[in-house]
């Protein structure tokens, strides 16, 4: 849980521009959502009114940035270094890289040959391939259908596009091995021939490093390599800043944009009946 209208530990934008106020809401905005997206941060800052006095007060718009810099701080230090910034995210690699090797490995040895890679790969192609097929089965089979007909129509063309079809698939074959051969290599980190679980760590570790200099980039003012609690909710605060017009400290109905100040008081109005 972020601050505001953060949505998790990092997240940017506004109240007012509305592009980036947690993942749901930027997910529904960059899709045409947008009046949903608005109406979920008007709810989150709806319910952070703990008291329901129709204000929103910097401590309770605070309040989830500083649970989420509590859960964060495992040694209690009041400061969150490098590696407690990604803790959720070196722990979801941990679970993945397990997840792969035991997907990939089929003799269970610890080691995913090139072979092994490249059969998993397509299966998992092929599978996907299906799914899609059966999702839109009866589009498919009406498309062949269609394609039969005109086929019936225009034998006289039938070798040339049965030449072209056949032309295509191995096109698509052959990008497709391209590909499986280039993630192989670039999983298999020391380039022995093999993707070990070691080779998953280094790859997902040079990921990991880059986003706790990412964090700290942004997060660490001061520059002495951690993040204090008031640094952690510094784009929090600026945000009340920016939704507070009025300046007084709090925010109410008279900050808000009139469609939702519209919702607040309907809120309201259901909330006291």
């Amino acid at each position: 849980a972020g601050g505001g209208f953060s949505g998790k530990e990092h997240g940017h934008g506004g109240w007012h521009e509305g592009r980036h106020g947690g993942h749901h809401g930027a997910h529904r905005g960059h899709h045409g959502g947008k009046k949903h997206g608005k109406m979920g941060r008007m709810m989150m800052l709806k319910k952070l009114d703990a008291d329901k006095d129709g204000t929103v007060t910097l401590e309770e718009f605070l309040k989830p940035k500083s649970e989420s810099f509590a859960e964060l701080d495992k040694n209690s230090d009041g400061a969150l270094d490098a590696s407690e910034l990604t803790a959720s995210m070196q722990e979801k690699a941990g679970q993945r890289q397990r997840m792969m090797m035991a997907r990939l490995d089929a003799d269970g040895d610890g080691k995913v040959t090139k072979d092994e890679f490249e059969k998993s790969s397509q299966r998992g192609w092929r599978g996907k391939h299906r799914g899609h097929r059966g999702h839109h089965g009866e589009r498919h089979r009406m498309n062949e259908e269609m394609k039969k007909q005109q086929a019936d129509a225009a034998d006289g063309d039938d070798e040339a596009e049965n030449g072209a079809d056949v032309a295509k698939s191995e096109r698509g074959r052959g990008n497709r091995s391209e590909r499986i051969t280039k993630r192989f290599e670039r999983l298999d980190a020391n380039s022995d021939g093999v993707i070990t679980i070691e080779d998953l760590q280094a790859r997902s570790g040079e990921r990991i490093s880059w986003m706790q200099k990412k964090r700290l980039h942004v997060l660490d003012k001061n520059g002495d390599g951690k993040v204090s609690s008031e640094e952690f909710a510094a784009r929090s605060k600026q945000r009340f800043g920016d939704i507070d017009l009025d300046n007084d400290g709090k925010i109410t109905v008279s900050d808000l944009p009139p469609w939702a100040a519209d919702r607040w008081n309907k809120k309201s109005d259901q909330s006291d009946k």
